[in-house]
């Protein structure tokens, strides 16, 4: 992880405003985590 590097909490990871935030946090080198209630 990068000095610059945060980890992130998405929450609707799933859903497709989440999916584009989840690619971007990634590209950015961010170490994200994904909660989503779906079932």
């Amino acid at each position: 992880m990068d000095a610059g590097a945060k980890r992130v909490l998405v929450t609707g990871g799933s859903g497709f405003i989440g999916t584009r935030l989840v690619a971007a946090l990634l590209e950015a080198g961010h170490m994200v985590t994904i909660y989503d209630k779906r079932q």
